[in-house]
């Protein structure tokens, strides 16, 4: 079950539904740290079920982690996949 959405900003200002959410324009204006907390909290309140992800994809996933654990060679450090990303 998705937790409600709630979030207390440094000013005080509470949003506990849509009607007191306020504009993207406004979010943008928070600083950072309050930003990412307001994201890590929507994210968290999304539940795995509520993500459209196709058979398919599932199927590509699960053959390419057996690839992964059968030959661990094939896989990237993060600095191999920064240095290929640019």
């Amino acid at each position: 079950m998705r937790a409600p959405l709630h979030y207390r900003f440094a000013t005080g200002a509470v949003v506990d539904s849509v009607s007191t959410m306020p504009s993207t324009a406004e979010l943008v204006k928070l600083p950072v740290a309050e930003r990412i907390a307001l994201i890590d909290e929507l994210w968290a309140s999304i539940g795995e079920e509520d993500l459209p992800v196709e058979p398919a994809q599932v199927n590509e996933a699960r053959t390419r982690w057996q690839e992964l654990k059968a030959n661990p060679s094939l896989g990237l450090s993060y600095d191999e996949l920064k240095a290929r990303l640019g």
